[in-house]
């Protein structure tokens, strides 16, 4: 009990009111006797937000109009209702893709309303963590969260995700392992289904040894820019080229450009349009990531016979084609692609398809950066 009532008052503290032990179980109570029934109402709206929260959360967009129109259906949910535990979670429903969309204002209106209804409800709970101020603040709110209630899996995997987002990597691992698991004994499979892939990156960033690795954003696509940055950042490749690392980013660019590191094979003049175009684009494709690492390969190894010689041996076969289903042997790239695939610096998708128009994420290059290196070792 006395464990108990600390808890709650720390946890007044930070959500900005006072909890007394009789109002937590009145707010248990409420859970207990209609949150099956609250749980039921609401099915729809948790999935809808989940499905928004976690492709989001993957760096992908979600259309304003199908969250504005998630907002209006919760509006009309709400005023066909009076029970106050369903009004106040789906308030809460609302106010957090109201976050989604940017509109912390009216976010927090909702949740000042949801919180005068039903203050322990999780969803009205999880809303003022997503409203702190920084990470650190809504993992502070969430962690206090869990010492009363440890085994919620709401808060444990909005630990894990703030945890991933700190770049805590192999603490996040744990929260969604744990989060997944109690999710699943209720028949949730849907929450791993969606943030599973968020966990996955979690564990890549921590095996690679990457708790503190430059990464900007992991699910973010990759522009020119940034591959220089990180590969400076995060591996030696670079080293003996003797740039100055201090640089401005379009410097750095522009001195490799003119080196013929953007060139394909097959068009290696340093002013050729596949330099100009990789330099140009802000979402780098497989195929373009693949040309930089083979030059940067080629060069490090200091074998440039290997430059051309996939495409040299396979042009002189009796029936020329390519060992790669979607990579043409005319591609002025074969090479790169190809040999990025024979030193297992890049893999085919299911063991068949290159994907070389596939838009790559930061994450995805580090694992290219490491796999690189490997390669030259």
């Amino acid at each position: 009990m006395k464990k108990s009532l600390f808890c709650l008052i720390l946890s007044s503290l930070i959500l900005g009111s006072f909890y007394s032990c009789a109002s937590l179980q009145e707010d248990k109570l409420v859970e207990t006797e209609s949150g099956f029934a609250v749980a039921s109402e609401s099915a729809s709206f948790e999935d809808a937000f989940r499905e928004f929260d976690s492709v989001i959360l993957k760096g992908s967009v979600v259309s304003m109009k199908e969250m504005d129109r998630y907002c209006s259906d919760a509006e009309k949910r709400i005023s066909s209702h009076t029970e106050p535990a369903l009004i106040a979670r789906m308030q809460a429903y609302e106010g957090l893709v109201m976050l989604l969309e940017k509109k912390t204002k009216k976010a927090q209106e909702l949740y000042a309303s949801a919180k005068a209804l039903q203050s322990g409800d999780e969803e009205v709970l999880l809303l003022n963590a997503r409203l702190q101020s920084s990470v650190e603040d809504s993992l502070k709110v969430i962690n206090e969260y869990l010492t009363f209630d440890s085994d919620n899996p709401v808060f444990l995997l909005e630990r894990g995700i703030l945890q991933y987002k700190n770049k805590k990597y192999s603490d996040a691992v744990a929260s969604f392992d744990s989060a997944f698991l109690i999710f699943e004994q209720g028949n949730k499979t849907s929450y791993r289904e969606r943030y599973g892939t968020l966990r996955d990156n979690a564990w890549k960033l921590f095996s690679s040894g990457a708790e503190e690795v430059a990464v900007s954003d992991p699910a973010a696509y990759l522009s020119c820019q940034r591959l220089v940055a990180m590969t400076l950042e995060n591996s030696s490749l670079l080293e003996d080229f003797g740039l100055d690392v201090k640089a401005t980013p379009s410097v750095l660019v522009k001195k490799l450009e003119g080196a013929g590191f953007f060139s394909a094979v097959g068009d290696s003049d340093s002013d050729s349009f596949s330099s100009r175009e990789m330099t140009s684009s802000s979402e780098l494709t497989r195929t373009q990531c693949a040309r930089f690492l083979w030059n940067v390969y080629i060069r490090e190894s200091g074998n440039t016979k290997m430059r051309n010689a996939y495409s040299s041996r396979y042009s002189r076969l009796k029936n020329p084609s390519s060992p790669i289903e979607d990579l043409l042997l005319s591609s002025i790239d074969f090479d790169a692609c190809l040999g990025v695939v024979e030193k297992e610096i890049m893999h085919l998708a299911d063991g068949r398809l290159f994907e070389g128009d596939k838009p790559v994420s930061e994450l995805e290059f580090l694992e290219y950066l490491k796999n690189c290196e490997k390669a030259l070792k």
